[in-house]
Parts: structure tokens; C-alpha cells; sequence
């Protein structure tokens, strides 16, 4: 598999910790993101409820236009409406669910598959169309002009490498398959066997930090947003 980001010099990483809050930034990582503690919470225009896997900037201030600088989530969209509207936001859509996910976007249909990726502004008028059971599908959003995004489904047969460079993070989110994430590192000369790694369930997420590395373990499939500091801005902090 190639590998994601450019691949920095080794750098001692932290244990792993459990994130104490959705709506805190985790430190550098790789921090683990467990499926079974999100909280859904209902869309702000009512039609669907969301999970959230993490959020930079806390999504619950009423002040803020957006409430956040970037979030991934994982939507549950079981009858056809419209989706919230996100000005200055951009958007990234991947169905989770084997039937995938109709959409309308401005008067045009346009199906996505499963864990397809279909990239649109916040602005846009976008609704779910012939929805007949409960569908997942995972968000990447972020702010406009500040961060760039990228979303996409990768597999793993064997070991993966994962590594950010400055200014860049990652949240990867297992899909299907029995993967093992190395989430954290031994004293140089410890034997494989005694390092220590953890089997992600499904959904699980981990995030990584700038110029860090994660090695992933299994045969399976897991999707990667990527968020990046726009040129010229300082780089988001690991």
C-alpha cells in the first residue's frame, strides 16, 4: 500500500489515551477513539442524528457560524431530507452501509457507492433521496481557507505504514476486516512479540498527529481523512 503523507524521521510517540472528551483536541497521538463511547446528537436542522469521532473546536458553542475548525463524523441518514447547511465549510461524504447513498445535489441525482466519496461545499443544497433503511455514512468537514481535506477507503493485507508530515493529521477509521493498530512503542531492541498493539473494532478510529507514525497490523479495510494546514498558515499543533 503506498504510504499516506510523507513518512518523518522516527520520533518517539506517547502511549496511547483515550480521548477524556468528544469535544477536546487530543494531543499528537496516536490516540484511540473508541466506537462504543461516541454520543449521537440530532442534526441542527433535525432530519438525522450524528456521532461524532472527533471535532477540532467544540461543536456545541451556539456562537460560532460553524462551531468547529474540522470534524469527522458518522451520520445516520434513515429517511430522504436535507442535509444541514455548513456555509464555509467543505464536505466529505462516504456511505459506510452496503447499499450506499442517493443523493440530490441542486436538482441532479447522484448515487455513491459504499465507501465511495463524494466531495461537495457546505453551501450546496444537498438531499438523501430513496432512503428504505438506516444508512451510516462518515463526514470529513472542515473550515474553508484555514484547512484542506482529503477522504478516501485504503486496505491493508499484512502491515501498513502511516506517517503525517508538519502541518498535517490523520483519523483513521476501520471499516471491515480484524486489524491491529501499534499504538505505542517499546525501547529499541524489544523484541516484536513484546510490543505492545490493540485490535480495533469496527469503527474504531485512531487519530495521528503531525509527524508521527502508525503501523497497522491485519487484513482488512479502513478510510483516511486527511486535514492539512492551508500553505502559508502555521502548522496545526501535534
Amino acid at each position: 500500500m503506498p504510504e499516506v503523507g510523507r513518512m518523518p524521521r522516527a520520533v518517539p510517540m506517547p502511549q496511547v489515551r483515550r480521548m477524556p472528551e468528544v469535544g477536546r483536541m487530543p494531543e499528537g497521538g496516536p490516540v484511540l477513539l473508541p466506537a462504543a463511547d461516541r454520543v449521537r446528537t440530532v442534526w441542527r436542522n433535525g432530519g438525522g442524528t450524528t456521532a461524532e469521532v472527533i471535532v477540532r473546536g467544540d461543536s456545541r458553542n451556539p456562537g460560532a457560524e460553524t462551531g468547529f475548525d474540522w470534524r469527522v463524523s458518522i451520520a445516520t441518514v434513515d429517511c430522504d431530507g436535507d442535509f444541514s447547511p455548513y456555509p464555509g465549510v467543505d464536505r466529505w461524504l462516504m456511505p459506510l452501509s452496503a447499499g450506499g447513498l442517493r443523493l440530490v445535489e441542486e436538482g441532479e441525482l447522484v448515487p455513491v457507492g459504499q465507501h465511495e466519496v463524494r466531495a461537495f461545499p457546505g453551501e450546496r443544497a444537498v438531499s438523501a433521496v430513496g432512503v428504505t433503511e438506516a444508512t451510516l455514512d462518515l463526514n470529513l468537514m472542515v473550515r474553508r481557507g484555514e484547512t484542506t481535506g482529503a477522504l478516501c477507503a485504503a486496505e491493508v493485507a499484512g502491515r501498513a505504514e502511516l506517517a503525517t508530515a508538519a502541518g498535517e493529521q490523520l483519523v483513521i477509521l476501520v471499516l471491515s476486516g480484524v486489524i491491529d493498530a501499534a499504538l505505542d512503542t517499546a525501547p529499541e531492541g524489544t523484541p516484536p512479540g513484546a510490543r505492545s498493539s490493540r485490535t480495533l473494532a469496527r469503527h474504531d478510529a485512531v487519530f495521528l498527529g503531525a509527524g508521527r507514525q502508525l503501523t497497522l497490523h491485519g487484513v482488512g479495510r479502513f478510510a483516511v481523512a486527511r486535514i492539512a494546514t492551508v500553505p502559508g498558515d502555521d502548522p496545526v499543533a501535534a
